[in-house]
């Protein structure tokens, strides 16, 4: 990633231009897609890489449903993803497909799928309305949401059903969506791994409906554990390197992997090997670990498993996992946006932070569903 506070790219008139052919972009190098910083400029897609190379995708925002940009080693941005990363919501761009004004949901606490347990250097959020803000502790997400840590950054998130993840240095996630109903049995959660290393320890939706967790390689099906994952990038080919880890109790769930395709790959439960996931044919496998490796970065083990006795703790206090007590503020807890970000059409940047001097407007302290 090029940028931690995504905003307008300045494409000069040698960026390298594609175009969609037969529903997909192919994108000439795996950079541009899994590490690069995604806008919008016009109608066109422009992502810059890390070597500051701009790739252009002609009029990629005049399709109705945004095409999937495949790299050369076949690793996949699913298009809807590749939108929100370039802070575009689907309601924004189905909006402007038609021509139409843009309805923003309000961000409040009773629609908040999570809140900031724990961070360290620059974390932010791109927001569904495209404004990129600075999170701090206590500070809500909200479906779609994209979250990102700078260099020699951590972030830790709690979500409404006491799902654990924490976030290393130069990663992003995409929230997808989380439905949680403490009394049902449907509930359900997609999250997206753009680029980094994660560890999540699995709260009550995953053994209570289901969790997908969605890479450049392919989708992890989690069922109730703790799991690490790390985007790599080994010869210029996106691959997944995934390990089943040890939950708090020593005890271990298990975790189904899929290809980009949805075909099943394997069921793992074994603790003691990681798997390797690549979008090349033929090259997932599985491979060894150490026994006493219960984590190929053992901090930021630490830090999931110091979230989440933070969090038990303020429930067995009589509190919620994302708690009223623990925001920062007014409105749109912490949104403060960063220079030359985008704002929803027809508002201004206070406008977008949402709300009176007095900082009204956020909700109760009531569990949340995430529902839209």
């Amino acid at each position: 990633m090029n940028s931690l506070f995504s905003g307008a790219i300045s494409a000069p008139e040698d960026s390298i231009v594609v175009h969609v052919e037969s529903g997909r972009v192919h994108v000439p190098d795996p950079s541009f897609a899994f590490r690069g910083d995604y806008a919008k400029e016009g109608q066109d897609l422009i992502i810059e890489n890390d070597d500051g190379q701009i790739l252009r995708v002609v009029d990629y925002f005049t399709y109705a449903f945004p095409p999937e940009l495949v790299a050369p080693n076949g690793g996949v941005v699913r298009g809807a993803d590749a939108q929100r990363l370039a802070g575009v919501s689907d309601d924004m761009h189905l909006a402007q497909a038609q021509g139409a004004g843009v309805q923003l949901a309000e961000r409040t606490l009773e629609n908040a799928i999570g809140q900031v347990e724990a961070f360290d250097g620059q974390v932010t959020v791109t927001r569904s309305d495209g404004s990129t803000v600075a999170l701090g502790d206590g500070d809500l997400v909200f479906q779609n949401d994209v979250v990102a840590t700078g260099p020699d950054s951590s972030l830790s998130l709690t979500f409404v059903d006491g799902t654990i993840f924490s976030l290393s240095a130069s990663s992003r996630m995409i929230l997808d969506e989380l439905i949680y109903d403490p009394g049902g049995d449907d509930n359900s959660a997609v999250f997206n791994l753009v680029e980094g290393a994660f560890i999540f320890i699995t709260g009550a939706v995953a053994p209570s409906g289901g969790m997908d967790i969605q890479t450049p390689a392919g989708v992890i099906g989690i069922r109730g554990t703790t799991v690490e994952v790390q985007i790599l990038a080994t010869d210029g080919v996106a691959e997944v390197l995934m390990s089943l880890l040890l939950d708090t109790d020593g005890s271990s769930g298990e975790v189904e992997l899929f290809d980009l395709d949805g075909n099943l790959i394997a069921v793992v439960t074994n603790t003691d090997t990681s798997w390797i996931i690549s979008p090349v044919e033929g090259e997932t496998r599985e491979v060894p670990r150490a026994a006493a490796d219960q984590a190929n970065d053992p901090v930021l083990q630490a830090q999931a498993i110091a979230a989440l006795q933070s969090a038990n703790a303020r429930v067995a206090n009589g509190d919620t996992y994302v708690s009223q007590e623990r925001t920062s503020g007014g409105g749109n807890p912490g949104d403060q946006v960063l220079p030359d970000t985008p704002v929803a059409p027809g508002e201004t940047p206070e406008e977008e932070n949402g709300g009176s001097e007095d900082g009204g407007g956020q909700g109760g302290s009531e569990e949340t569903q995430g529902e839209e």
